[in-house]
């Protein structure tokens, strides 16, 4: 299975970092596979050890947005190959949250609950007050 979005896409060391900092240092094992995959088309664990970590796709999701303020290609890749996640349910996953990103944001961001609820309460008021204020 190819686990990569964008071949040419390599995750920063900052990515890396928080990526390890969440999941723990790849395993010498990984790291091998990893270097060896274009000559022996192995990467990563077989099976059963990565996806008992397939709960943590999220977190570290999280984490990296956190470190960097948005996904990159590069830092998706390295998520998906650590936890053995197919790209297609990674990007999924990164998609379908509204607070996470997939493009570079502005420094400050503004978040208001717009469905039916928070309409009654307001949320179009808050929206205008931000846009004119901003």
């Amino acid at each position: 299975m190819d686990l990569h979005l964008i071949p040419q896409a390599a995750a920063s060391d900052s990515e890396r970092a928080a990526v390890d900092a969440l999941l723990g240092p790849p395993e010498e094992g990984w790291e091998s596979s990893r270097q060896n995959a274009g000559r022996d088309l192995v990467l990563g664990f077989s099976g059963q050890k990565a996806r008992k970590q397939r709960h943590l796709l999220l977190p570290a999701l999280q984490a990296l947005q956190a470190r960097v303020g948005y996904l990159t290609p590069g830092g998706l890749n390295y998520v998906c190959q650590r936890l053995e996640v197919p790209p297609a349910e990674a990007y999924g996953v990164a998609s379908f949250y509204a607070l996470l990103n997939l493009e570079p944001t502005p420094p400050r961001v503004a978040h208001v609950c717009d469905d039916l609820a928070c309409r009654m309460k307001g949320a179009l008021d808050v929206c205008r007050a931000l846009e004119e204020r901003l």
